[in-house]
């Protein structure tokens, strides 16, 4: 409950209301962003992601092929459009200052 509250007041600090919606994804929303590297717990970023509809997941490892990399490059590029679209072209420093606020709220 108290991450639910602090989402709904992340998004009236960094989003303009009349602009921003809040997008309700279809239940088997296939937007990925794709991750390289070791992994990570992405347990905040997935909690903001999820309200944009998309999801971050881990795939490969540190050594990836180029052929990998075009492929999570082209995915990524795919789920950038659709999130600009949506949400337009400040949807990434809005995400980020959310799990930011996220973050600190969390940690004090």
């Amino acid at each position: 409950m108290r991450i639910q509250i602090l989402l709904l007041l992340c998004l009236f600090v960094t989003c303009n209301v009349k602009q921003y919606k809040i997008y309700a994804p279809k239940k088997n929303s296939s937007l990925k962003w794709l991750l390289t590297g070791l992994p990570d717990d992405h347990t905040k970023e997935n909690i903001v992601a999820k309200l944009y509809g998309f999801q971050f997941e881990d795939i490969g490892g540190c050594v990836v092929s180029k052929e990998l990399r075009d492929s999570i490059n082209l995915i990524n590029k795919k789920t950038n459009d659709s999130l600009l679209k949506k949400f337009g072209k400040h949807w990434k420093r809005d995400f980020e200052a959310c799990v930011t606020f996220i973050e600190r709220k969390t940690n004090h």
